[in-house]
C-alpha cells in the first residue's frame, strides 16, 4: 500500500511571504489606452447641430413614410368605393327587378278595368275627344268599364297584348304597352336606389 499524497501548499516552509510583498513598490505611472476615455473639451454647439440634424433627418424619413402610406390608403380607399359602388348597384338592379315582378304579378292577378282607368283619365284630360281604344279581345270588357259614357269606341285587337291598350283620335293618339312601362318603371326604381345610397 502506497503513502496518501501530500499537498504542495504544505511542503513550503512557513517563513515565506506573500507574492505581492516580493514586488518592488514605487509611484505608478499613468499610461494612456486606446481605450481610455477622453477628455476632450465638449462643443455644445456642434451638438445642438448634430442633434437637429438629425431630427430634422427623421422628420423627413417620417414624412416619407407617411406620404407612401397616405397614398396606400388613397388607394385602398378608391377600391373600396369602387366595390362598395358597384355591389350597391347589383343590389339596386336586384331591388328594382324584385318590385317590378312583385307589381306585374299584382296587377296579372288584379282587374284590368283598375289598369285602364288611369290611362282613359290622362286620355281625356290631355283633351281627347271622340277616339278609339283597341285592346286584347279578354280586355274589352275591362275597357268598357274603364271608359263609362267617354266618347270612346272600344274594339278588340288581338295583336294587342293583354294590358295594353292604344287610344287614336283625330288630334291626339297614345299607346300604353305595359311590358315596356313596367322596364320604365325599373330602370326609374333602380336609378332612385343608385342615387341615394
Amino acid at each position: 500500500m502506497s503513502e496518501p499524497p501530500i499537498p504542495l501548499f504544505a511542503t513550503l516552509p512557513s517563513s515565506t511571504r506573500p507574492f505581492a510583498a516580493s514586488l518592488p513598490q514605487g509611484p505608478a505611472s499613468q499610461g494612456t489606452s486606446p481605450w481610455s476615455p477622453k477628455n476632450e473639451p465638449r462643443d455644445d454647439r456642434a451638438i445642438a447641430e448634430a442633434r437637429d440634424q438629425a431630427l430634422a433627418a427623421g422628420r423627413a424619413e417620417g414624412l416619407r413614410e407617411t406620404e407612401v402610406l397616405r397614398a396606400r390608403l388613397v388607394m385602398l380607399a378608391g377600391e373600396l368605393e369602387r366595390q362598395r359602388a358597384a355591389q350597391h348597384a347589383s343590389f339596386a338592379e336586384a331591388i328594382a327587378d324584385a318590385a317590378t315582378t312583385v307589381i306585374d304579378a299584382w296587377l296579372g292577378a288584379s282587374d284590368r278595368t283598375a289598369q285602364f282607368t288611369p290611362i282613359v283619365r290622362g286620355w281625356i284630360d290631355a283633351g281627347g275627344a271622340k277616339a278609339t281604344a283597341r285592346v286584347n279581345p279578354a280586355d274589352v270588357a275591362a275597357m268598357t268599364a274603364a271608359i263609362g259614357d267617354a266618347a270612346i269606341t272600344v274594339e278588340a285587337d288581338p295583336q294587342v297584348a293583354p294590358g295594353d291598350v292604344r287610344i287614336r283620335g283625330e288630334a291626339l293618339d297614345t299607346t300604353h304597352a305595359w311590358r315596356e312601362r313596367l322596364r320604365e318603371l325599373r330602370d326609374a326604381i333602380a336609378t332612385a336606389l343608385e342615387q341615394h345610397p
